[in-house]
């Protein structure tokens, strides 16, 4: 994963929270959802860390994890907070692949945990490190998604 840009990774991570999502039935995450993935195609990622931090699980998940067991939930809400950190991470310092790679490692600890299919890292591959700064080209993450969804089902 070393090779992905931030803007790849993050498109990772989301198709993570999208698979727990979509799997324990958690109706009240698609704005949340719907902005983390707005991320790869985002320019003013301040701006975009603004609308996501409005939209922080901490604000929603009591109720809408409240038909799990506390097990699930507890590794839902780590899974939630790293996909952010992922997309947040780097956003005052330059790139620095570290920053987001441990939070990247926790979403793919937590996605075997709750024993969930990780997406196909290929899929991922198009937005290289080497693409501005490391942090990627914004794309619109429309297609990828729809491709993702339906290698999940």
């Amino acid at each position: 994963m070393q090779s992905l840009s931030i803007r790849g990774r993050v498109a990772f991570v989301a198709a993570c929270v999208e698979n727990a999502i979509r799997h324990f039935e958690i109706l009240s995450a698609s704005d949340f959802l719907e902005t983390l993935w707005s991320f790869c195609a985002e320019e003013n990622l301040l701006e975009w860390e603004a609308r996501i931090q409005a939209l922080h699980p901490i604000h929603w998940q009591g109720i809408a994890l409240a038909h799990l067991e506390a097990r699930i939930q507890s590794v839902l809400q780590d899974l939630f907070a790293n996909a952010i950190a992922v997309g947040t991470r780097n956003l005052y310092s330059d790139y620095q692949s570290l920053e987001t790679e441990e939070s990247l490692a926790e979403v793919v600890q937590q996605m075997q945990v709750l024993e969930l299919e990780l997406p196909d890292l290929e899929w991922f591959r198009f937005s290289g490190v080497s693409e501005a700064k490391g942090w990627g080209v914004a794309f619109d993450a429309i297609e990828l998604r729809a491709k993702i969804l339906k290698g999940l089902t």
